[in-house]
């Protein structure tokens, strides 16, 4: 079973951010859809197959601290892009704050920057789906 939970940024609808773990894995992953930048993948053009490679990028977040992380992307339509963040065992679910601030840098791109207000609620509703 996958779990998950979705914010997104009241002043950009183009932009959300999910938080998933999966009981078969017990894995964490963090899955951004958000507006194309720099470096970023085009969107594939009819019958066209792509080999995705995943790209190194800083993941910073506030109360946790910052590292190296893998990101694979792909364009979901004109204008978006999807990033798929592993974020370790599920575990580290216990490590996240209440409140705290995602931002992602990949490559030479500007970072995308996300704050999660209430992750105690989540990360309640998170364990309890994983129990079941």
């Amino acid at each position: 079973m996958q779990c998950s939970v979705t914010w997104a940024d009241p002043a950009d609808a183009q932009r959300a951010w999910m938080l998933s773990v999966a009981s078969d894995t017990s894995n964490m992953k963090l899955a951004i859809s958000d507006r194309a930048r720099a470096g970023d993948l085009k969107p594939l053009a009819k019958d066209e197959t792509r080999e995705l490679k995943p790209r190194k990028a800083k993941l910073a977040i506030t109360g946790i601290g910052d590292g190296e992380v893998e990101v694979t992307s792909y364009p979901i339509d004109e204008g978006r892009t999807w990033h798929d963040v592993p974020l370790g065992h599920v575990e580290n679910l216990d490590k996240f704050p209440a409140v705290f601030t995602l931002t992602l840098t990949v490559g030479g791109a500007a970072p995308m920057t996300m704050e999660m207000r209430d992750f105690d609620g989540a990360r309640a509703y998170l364990k309890r789906c994983l129990d079941r």
